[in-house]
């Protein structure tokens, strides 16, 4: 159990450096450090609650968990270094293009909203947990083809509209749009309950308050007000679908609902370091990242496979959450996991620079892909498909394309 005591210490001490260094809890990288920490602190409970006895007794593990945490380190500590606190002022690009951009989101959500709406509603139809069994066991809900392709790549830039949303918001002159892409925002819950899934509202949520708390200092009183509201409104609403498939899935499990979301957020630091201590993992070359083997021409090819790239030990299964570090390494190895680290330490070293207190709506992009992989990643690397990939591209596009609509007479700034 020490083990689980040190890993909560350790994501307890870069909080409170992270808080020392910021000047402040409230800021967005202490919110996704927070994330971690309760992720942590619950890993406790959940190997109770599963029967574990495989392998937390053996000295072995001090080591693996140790290399986990290392290698979590090595992604959490560049994001949170970039001081957030320190920025007063966002330049925006012309009206005219963030107008354009606002529309773009807007009308690819509205899409994606449409094309999902009625899988959802025939899935609430029936029963949850048979649907769950019916996807499971091949059952498609969405139809697959090219407009499925737009329709996901579509809802995976809710993030963009929750953006757009606040920075409209401060403004304070747009109150249609502010709606419209309020509305689009939700593109991504429907899209995840389109397959029985509930990440789709987790993620929308984290987002908007990682968001709210980088934009708060910048936002009226009485604005201030309002998105309290809705926040506490539009989470209301999407909790109602997650709390009635949790209940379909777990609520006759022994734990039951209550103990089955404690094993959904804890188990990641309880699979983490087991993932890194066992000698035969899952492993598959690049699996994660399918665009790149369709963009290249590359033949995919599995490195090693255990169990169908499945593995069981005891009560322990491979394919339970284990963070976006442990999903990386059985993509890429460790090698492979650690220039990721140092690639992704570069691109946030160049892209997110302050200058005279100031930033760029383009390194917002930059921003946020690191900020939706990190904040997902407490569970798994949620990028791994197509449309994922294809989030990354359009987050590098898009810084590329911003940064060249530099206008420093559109900005927005801190209150006083």
């Amino acid at each position: 159990m020490g083990k689980f005591v040190i890993q909560i210490l350790l994501i307890f001490i870069l909080v409170m450096f992270n808080k020392k260094r910021k000047g402040s809890w409230n800021s967005p990288s202490s919110f996704l450090l927070f994330l971690y920490l309760v992720s942590a602190i619950l890993a406790i409970p959940v190997v109770y609650m599963n029967g574990f006895e495989f392998p937390f007794s053996a000295k072995d593990y001090w080591i693996p968990m140790f290399i986990f945490v290392f290698c979590l380190f090595c992604f959490l500590i560049p994001f949170c270094s970039f001081k957030e606190t320190k920025v007063d002022s966002i330049y925006l690009p012309p009206r005219r293009i963030l107008n354009l951009f606002s529309n773009f989101i807007i009308g690819i959500s509205l899409f994606s909203i449409f094309f999902f709406s009625s899988s959802v509603k025939n899935i609430f139809q029936q029963n949850l947990l048979e649907a769950r069994t019916a996807l499971y066991g091949g059952e498609l809900y969405v139809e697959a083809g090219l407009p499925n392709t737009i329709a996901s790549v579509g809802a995976s830039l809710y993030v963009f509209a929750i953006l757009l949303f606040f920075i409209y918001g401060i403004i304070g002159d747009s109150p249609k749009r502010m709606i419209l892409l309020l509305i689009s925002s939700i593109s991504e819950p429907l899209h995840i309950l389109s397959y029985v899934g509930r990440d789709g509202v987790v993620f929308w949520i984290f987002s908007f308050i990682f968001l709210f708390l980088f934009f708060k200092p910048y936002m009226s009183e009485d604005f201030n007000l309002k998105i309290r509201k809705y926040i506490v409104i539009i989470s209301f609403c999407l909790l109602v679908p997650i709390i009635a498939i949790s209940m379909s899935r777990f609520g006759e499990s022994d734990s039951g609902t209550g103990g089955s979301v404690i094993n959904y957020i804890g188990q990641s630091f309880v699979n983490g370091m087991l993932y890194m201590g066992i000698e035969e993992k899952p492993f598959t070359e690049g699996a994660g990242f399918p665009l790149f083997y369709e963009i290249t021409g590359i033949k995919q090819t599995i490195v090693r496979e255990v169990g169908g790239g499945m593995l069981q030990i005891g009560e322990w299964k491979s394919w339970w959450f284990s963070t976006f570090v442990v999903s990386l390494y059985t993509n890429l190895s460790f090698l492979g996991l650690m220039i990721f680290a140092f690639c992704s330490f570069l691109v946030q070293r160049f892209a997110l620079v302050i200058r005279h207190k100031s930033i760029n709506f383009s390194q917002l992009f930059i921003y946020l892909l690191f900020f939706q992989m990190y904040s997902q990643g407490v569970f798994y690397f949620k990028q791994y498909t197509r449309g994922g990939n294809l989030f990354i591209v359009l987050c590098f596009l898009f810084y590329l394309f911003f940064d060249i609509w530099k206008n420093k007479s559109n900005m927005i700034s801190k209150n006083a």
